[in-house]
């Protein structure tokens, strides 16, 4: 398997545990495509001990302003904002092969 290949594999197999699905599937593959793609600055980190803040993760703005804005965030404020990245997601996973 190409390095390439294996480091999505990983992304999906921790994909899948999230899920907390007992199969890696061609859905979670797509998902780590999708996270592989849109990773900062040309790179995953491989685990905390390994990025530049591991403490603390800084928000992107549209989350930061969300957070400072009000004491109670709720699920559905987090669906909101997270609308357009969502829909994204959606029309980039073909679900029917789960």
């Amino acid at each position: 398997m190409s390095d390439e290949a294996r480091a999505l594999v990983v992304v999906g197999t921790e994909i899948t545990r999230f899920r907390g699905s007992p199969q890696v599937t061609t859905l979670d593959i797509a998902l780590a495509f999708a996270m592989v793609q849109a990773r900062p600055h040309g790179q995953l980190f491989a685990d905390a001990r390994s990025s530049p803040s591991p403490q603390m993760l800084e928000f992107a703005p549209v989350l930061a302003e969300l957070f400072s804005g009000t004491d109670e965030v709720g699920v559905e404020d987090l669906r909101r904002v997270s609308e357009p990245a969502r829909q994204a997601v959606r029309r980039a996973v073909d679900v029917e092969d789960v």
